[in-house]
């Protein structure tokens, strides 16, 4: 096996399961997220009024990379939050409606901006926590999403059991 697939070291995995006992729960932190998606796109009709949300797709739980491979850690994608009617957010607004969310995105540490696209018609930002994993995305063409995923946390019923049994 090479080393990008060895599982993480026990020593490691204790240090890991140990950061994961100092966050809050995967349940809490889903419920926050959502609300920081809530509140981005309210941020966004402020800017373009007439817009209207409604939540698309099922959440997704997610294994968690090294250094928490070992632990009972998860990840969460998010539903989407999909404007409607499809409206994307006009290019001469999207500067404003970047700058309105950042302070949003950061009360969950997610202050670490990425483009991926960012054309006329064709956008896509992402804000991450460099500490857990936690990111929004933001993109605009057709319609205007929103969507999150939760970095790697314990779920509530495995804080006891942080660390994978192994067999």
């Amino acid at each position: 096996m090479d080393d990008q697939h060895k599982p993480t070291s026990s020593q490691d995995t204790a240090a890991a399961a140990q950061r994961l006992l100092q966050r809050p729960s995967l349940e809490d932190s889903d419920a926050q997220l959502q609300g920081v998606v809530e509140q981005i796109g309210a941020a966004a009709t402020e800017l373009v009024p007439g817009l209207r949300w409604e939540w698309q797709r099922d959440k997704m739980r997610l294994d968690c990379s090294p250094p928490y491979d070992q632990t009972n850690g998860r990840m969460l994608n998010l539903r989407l939050y999909v404007s409607t009617p499809n409206q994307p957010i006009p290019d001469n607004v999207w500067p404003q409606f970047i700058d309105r969310i950042r302070p949003i995105a950061a009360t969950v540490g997610a202050t670490a901006p990425g483009t991926m696209q960012d054309q006329p018609g064709n956008h896509d930002v992402r804000f991450v926590n460099p500490d857990d994993g936690t990111t929004i995305k933001v993109g605009s063409q057709v319609a205007t999403v929103i969507g999150g995923t939760v970095g790697c946390r314990l779920p509530r019923d495995q804080f006891n059991t942080p660390i994978r049994p192994t067999s």
